[in-house]
């Protein structure tokens, strides 16, 4: 009985340099974050979005603040130094939502262009042809990737998302339109994809307006207002007061001006 006992006072004696072993507050301990205290890929992306957005919100307050010469020497914090982390995010966590987070980040916020923009998007193009997210890609293609044609019929007719399919036409057609205009060839497959918008997806939003507006906006240009046309009718006053109509004015020399204060 003495035997048990002098053991028992023994580890009684022990136990606290054993929990101190444990304790996560004891100085001794290597400051290392236990699984839990890691951040999950989601929080790494909200992390690296908040971070350049306090960079680029502290470069406009110090703007704001400095000289004409002061703001020569300031340089904007460019999405580009970010794009690489993205990246890498990306890369770590391929099945995860957050690569695809991380890959149209990089895409929209680099224009597609360099080899991070490159990159993530041959990605996004090959390993996530299916997502949701590639609509506002589509914008990016058009200016931007040199495959963009491809690429943009390609998700047009493999995308099984409205939203998707909607903006990938919208945005072919305006592709094609700019290539007809550069070219000098016909536009009639442009307003056919025009078209299809205003049919087939009406309700669809994009830049915070019905897509459908847009393309109709397209149209009215390719019809009315490509060189060649004949102006659209305007009417109006000038500066006496006097009504007028553009066709008065038919057979003679006369300057458009049009201006606005955005």
């Amino acid at each position: 009985m003495r035997r048990f006992s002098g053991g028992v006072l023994g580890f009684l004696l022990l136990a606290p340099a054993l929990w101190a072993l444990d304790d996560p507050k004891d100085p001794k301990k290597p400051d290392t974050p236990s699984p839990a205290q890691e951040k999950t890929p989601a929080e790494q992306y909200q992390s690296l979005v908040k971070e350049m957005q306090k960079v680029q919100q502290e470069f406009f307050q110090a703007y704001n603040k400095a000289t004409a010469e002061e703001q020569k020497k300031l340089e904007y914090p460019r999405p580009q130094k970010y794009a690489a982390r993205m990246m890498e995010l990306a890369e770590k966590n391929p099945k995860d939502p957050v690569a695809i987070d991380a890959l149209a980040w990089v895409v929209q916020n680099t224009g597609g262009q360099g080899p991070e923009g490159k990159k993530a998007l041959a990605v996004l193009l090959r390993d996530h042809l299916n997502s949701k997210q590639l609509g506002p890609i589509c914008q990016n293609l058009r200016y931007s990737d040199p495959n963009a044609e491809k690429d943009l019929r390609t998700i047009l007719e493999k995308n099984p998302h409205r939203e998707v399919q909607a903006q990938a036409c919208f945005a072919l057609g305006q592709y094609l339109k700019d290539k007809a205009q550069r070219t000098k060839t016909s536009t009639a497959e442009a307003e056919q994809l025009f078209e299809r918008v205003v049919k087939e997806f009406p309700d669809v939003e994009v830049f915070r307006r019905k897509i459908e507006s847009l393309a109709k906006g397209e149209l009215f240009e390719l019809r009315n207002l490509a060189i060649g046309k004949v102006a659209p009718e305007i009417e109006g006053e000038d500066i006496n007061g006097q009504k007028f109509k553009l066709s008065d004015y038919r057979g003679k020399v006369v300057l458009l001006d049009f201006w606005g204060n955005w």
